[in-house]
């Protein structure tokens, strides 16, 4: 992920008429409402957050924005620190080294601080130092919204992982290397710029360095002062870098399945979910988008290239989604008062009468009505069109619980969807 002007103007695209960010911190996402550099409590917070990034998939600490709401305030002084400054901080304190870079950008004259953290080439990252907020030998992880101590099953999954994607490319090159032949072969060090190599012109480039460099053929243009590799010949398929696809939030998530409104490939969207905490999102929608038939479900999401667990428990929800199933009981239709106002909502969404919702209790029960919805018995325009209501004036709602609350509807609606 770049922090480009697409990147800026797509995740900025979530700002309502209040000035409201409509986004919720995640496992790559973190808000701050300043950029406060000198005080030390304020340092060890963003060294535990980069090295729970690290850990995991990378992610963004956006300053100038505010917490509960998410409103836009903006920072006049993320410049004033240099970079040398939070590289020597990292680096007192975390090891093996936290990269990272450091973006300014301008939403509607409002200026805001872009700090991006990159997933680690070798983990864990582990602290070294005791700060304000992080102690020697911990090693911070990103759950959803917060960053905290790994837990024992994740830190397992991180270092077979590790071992595993040691084993790949030795394994790869050492094909290649068989292939092209010995002889042929020449290895570019790319720390240290020493290049060996024979007199052939056939080069063997390690897969880690590739987003590193360009590699540059006839019909290629190049960009003035970025490094790249020119290649005298033919280039083959294979060795063009390919552009990876844009960085897909969950609030994207949610509103490409309300609108049906996509902006990227069907299984970009899966992907992205695959790279989130949980397997509970509207999978079948776009799988339904990228015209995957349904005995090829499994078969499409498994080749989709992911180290995260969350892949396999997408996978074992295409077998059997009995979880969700289950998941109305929880919230049944009785003679209870909330079991009464569940069955107003649920004859609002069967009818197409607009529902008329005041309060964030209000929207909880729209959203606990939703699980009562049978496969044919509603307009699937109409219940999107109130739930996508619903997300413009109270999401991210002030209790968590409905923000879960929120996703697990909008999934169980696209399984309902799903069987029609």
């Amino acid at each position: 992920m770049e922090i480009t002007d697409e990147w800026v103007e797509m995740f900025f695209s979530a700002v309502d008429e209040n000035r409201v960010l409509k986004r919720r911190e995640s496992s790559t996402v973190e808000f701050k409402r300043v950029f406060d550099w000198v005080t030390k409590e304020f340092k060890s917070n963003i060294g535990r957050t980069a090295a729970a990034f690290a850990n995991r998939d990378g992610g963004v600490i956006v300053f100038g924005v505010a917490d509960q709401p998410h409103t836009l305030i903006g920072i006049d002084n993320f410049d004033r620190v240099d970079d040398a400054e939070i590289s020597a901080f990292l680096n007192e304190h975390f090891a093996p080294s936290i990269e990272f870079s450091r973006h300014t950008v301008k939403v509607d004259d409002v200026t805001f601080g872009v700090l991006q953290i990159a997933p680690a080439r070798v983990k864990p990252v582990v602290c070294i130092k005791d700060s304000a907020k992080t102690f020697d030998s911990d090693i911070y992880y990103r759950y959803s919204g917060r960053s905290s101590k790994i837990k024992s099953s994740d830190l397992f999954i991180m270092i077979q992982e590790g071992r595993e994607a040691a084993q790949r490319k030795w394994v790869d090159l050492i094909t290649n290397a068989v292939k092209i032949g010995v002889e042929n072969i020449g290895l570019l060090n790319v720390a240290s710029g020493e290049l060996k190599s024979s007199n052939n012109n056939t080069f063997l480039i390690d897969e880690s360095i590739l987003d590193k460099i360009k590699i540059l053929d006839r019909f290629s243009e190049s960009d003035s002062g970025a490094p790249a590799v020119r290649v005298i010949g033919d280039v083959i398929d294979a060795a063009r870098v390919v552009e990876r696809a844009r960085n897909i939030h969950e609030e994207d998530v949610y509103l490409s399945f309300l609108t049906e409104t996509l902006h990227a490939p069907g299984l970009d969207y899966v992907s992205a979910i695959m790279r989130m905490t949980s397997e509970y999102y509207p999978i079948y929608f776009f799988l339904n988008s990228a015209n995957v038939p349904l005995d090829q479900r499994a078969n499409r999401v498994n080749d989709i290239v992911s180290r995260f667990k969350v892949k396999l428990k997408i996978l074992k929800r295409i077998a059997d989604d009995k979880l969700l199933d289950g998941k109305r009981k929880s919230y049944p239709i009785s003679n209870t008062p909330l079991g009464i106002q569940r069955r107003m909502v649920l004859e609002g969404y069967r009818s197409g009468v607009p529902l008329e919702i005041e309060t964030e209790q209000e929207c909880k029960v729209a959203l606990e009505a939703v699980f009562s919805l049978d496969t044919g018995d509603f307009d699937r325009a109409f219940v999107k069109a109130e739930l996508y209501s619903i997300y413009n004036r109270y999401y991210p709602f002030t209790v968590d619980a409905t923000n879960y609350l929120f996703r697990w509807a909008i999934t169980y609606l696209d399984r309902v969807l799903d069987r029609q």
